[in-house]
Order: structure tokens, then sequence, then C-alpha cells
């Protein structure tokens, strides 16, 4: 079932009861997006449901823009307390690797710089309609975007006027909005543990009320639109609900070459393959990655683990193993074990044999 909040305008944000996104947008169609956050968007908002499918925004950004910086100033109303934590939330926890370890666009204050942080109580008619908001966004995507965090909130204090039960983190609400300038990501309703994208802010002493960073959903919908920054670094803890998924997030796909070989007593045999997260439509982005940095575990008859190869950058074969015995066949098995938090999958089993011939068998 769909529904659209009544008193946002025709390029509103649509949702599904199950908190799961309807639509995205494209630069191409020269909209320009406007987000807005309230508190009370709507007679009725749905509960708050587990579901976490990382639909991605729109990949808004070129690759120009994304190999620089994002430069924004501050109005002339903006406070001190509220410089201070825009700034924290733009350049610093916005491209925190261990929350964010996306591709997407960077953050950096400039004076002269083309997008704006305001602090007012209106918005030019974006957001003014809306009862209770409390940030809004505008031009996703593009370098002259706005946030605006508002002057005086109706229903709440900022905790930085009163901290108190019930007010909000100027930092909660910076980092939804950037959310919506810096990855064009629309609202979803699902739990504060996997986004800050939800329609209204915590407050304090609820659950989310301090989150400052993205959440593990947030980080998925930009991996899948930009990548990875870090190619060995952390994939998202979010991306199991995609098609073509296992429970564990992305499939992987692991190959081990020769599968079996006979050679002469105590010739090296190197073993070589490639390590890779399974290339489908469905992982946009992250589809085809070389898996860098990992560990491909190598068991031996019934000895697990007995050995292991670390993957490489490699474009092709990314990992390698010798070995060298003597008149013995040994049946090995390759295979990727996921790091426990991480969006991967575990690969298949990869077995593969090498006979060592006698060195009593005339062999060249």
């Amino acid at each position: 079932m769909y529904w659209t909040c009544p008193l946002l305008r025709s390029n509103s944000v649509h949702f599904r009861l199950d908190g799961r996104e309807l639509v995205t947008r494209r630069r191409d169609r020269k909209l320009v997006l406007v987000a807005i956050w309230a508190l009370t968007m709507c007679a009725v908002i749905p509960a708050l449901t587990t579901a976490h499918e990382p639909t991605p925004g729109s990949e808004d950004w070129d690759d120009i823009e994304l190999a620089n910086d994002s430069f924004f100033q501050f109005g002339a109303s903006v406070p001190p307390e509220v410089k201070a934590d825009m700034r924290n939330v733009l350049e610093v926890e916005w491209e925190d690797e261990a929350t964010n370890n996306s591709n997407g666009i960077t953050f950096a204050f400039d004076s002269s710089g083309p997008a704006a942080v305001r602090f007012k109580d209106t918005t030019g008619g974006i957001c003014d309609s809306v009862t209770g908001w409390q940030g809004c966004a505008a031009n996703p995507g593009q370098l002259n975007w706005i946030i605006w965090i508002r002057m005086t909130p109706t229903f709440f204090d900022w905790c930085f006027v009163s901290n108190t039960t019930g007010c909000r983190k100027v930092e909660r609400v910076g980092i939804h909005e950037a959310g919506h300038v810096g990855g064009s990501l629309s609202h979803v309703n699902v739990s504060e543990v996997n986004t800050v994208m939800t329609t209204t802010a915590p407050g304090k002493s609820n659950e989310g009320w301090d989150t400052t960073h993205l959440q593990r959903c947030d980080a998925a919908r930009l991996q899948l639109m930009y990548d990875l920054e870090d190619k060995a670094g952390h994939y998202a803890n979010c991306l199991d609900d995609l098609a073509n998924s296992a429970p564990q997030g992305l499939e992987v796909s692991l190959t081990a070459m020769p599968s079996q070989v006979t050679v002469c007593a105590n010739t090296s045999v190197t073993i070589s393959g490639r390590l890779e997260v399974v290339d489908y439509g469905s992982y946009d982005a992250l589809g085809g990655n070389g898996l860098w940095e990992r560990t491909v575990w190598i068991d031996r008859g019934s000895t697990d683990n007995y050995t292991f190869a670390t993957t490489d950058a490699g474009s092709g074969e990314n990992w390698s193993k010798t070995f060298v015995h003597s008149n013995v066949t040994h049946n090995y098995v390759a295979h990727y074990d996921r790091t426990t938090g991480e969006g991967l999958a575990n690969s298949d089993d990869v077995p593969f044999t090498i006979t060592w011939l006698s060195p009593q068998v005339p062999c060249d």
C-alpha cells in the first residue's frame, strides 16, 4: 500500500507502509527535490518497522564533483553552537569510514561556498506550510544545496538551548538533512538502528536521539550508488534484503585453479583464483567488486583452516598459494568466511587436489 503525506507538495517523498521507499529521482529530470522533515507531517504515520531494504536514491553527483568537496557556507544568523554541530556532521561524521565507507560526495566549509546552511524560521515557501518542521533541504545532488535548521521550533527546544527530556539535537537533524543533499536519500520509516532518514527526529531519551552519523542502511544506500571508498573496507551490514542476496548479505564468488594437478616430487604448485562480489544487477555499483585484503582459508583433508592466502587489489586473479610436498595426494578446500557484522555472505567451498609423485618415479 502506498501513501503520500497530504501536507507535502507534488514533488514530495512517497512511502510504503512496510517502510520501504517508492520513488527515486535523477538529475536529468531537472527536478529540485524538496526534502521536508516535520514533527507533524500527517494524521497517521506508519509504525517503525525492522524492514531495511536499502533502496538507493538517485545517483546525482558526477565524477568530477565526486573528486572534489562540496563547499558550504553559513548564513548570517547561524549561531556558533549550530555552526560547530553542522561542521562536525558534514565534515567529520558524514565521511567517517566506520559508518560511511562509500565513495560519495564529501563536504567542506568555505565562507564563499555555493551551498549553504541556514538557521531560520522560514524557507522561502519550501517547508513553511508544514506544521512543526525541524529541518529542511533543497537541491540535493547539486553544488548549491541548502539546509535549513529551524530557529524556533514549534513543539520542542534544541538541546543546546535547553538540555531537557524531549529536546532535539541539531546534529541528529543535521545528519538527516545531509542524507537528503549528499545522497538524495528520501524518507524511510524503519528503526533508528537502521537509518537516520526517519520522518521525525526523536527527542532526548528516545532511541537514536543523539545519533550524529549515518546508520547501516544509509551507508548501504550510498554504497549501492557510489561504490566503496576503501575497497578493503567495510560493506554496510544492510544488504541482505536486496534481490539475489543471501541472508548474510551480498553473494560472494571464489575460484581456485587448477582444480586437479599431478606433479613430480618436491615440485612447487601454485593455486590461484579470484574472490569477488557476484555481479548481479541488483547489486548496482557493488556488483563484480574484487574483495581486497580478505582471507581465503584453505582446509586440507580433515584439518580446517590448514593455511590461508590474503587477497590483493588485482583486477583478475587476486589470491594465490604455493604448496610443496612429495609422494602424497592432498585434497584441499578453499573458502571465504564472512566477518561478522559485514554485508557479505560466505563463499561456496571450492575443492582442489594436488598429487606429488614419489621421488622414485622417473619424472621430467
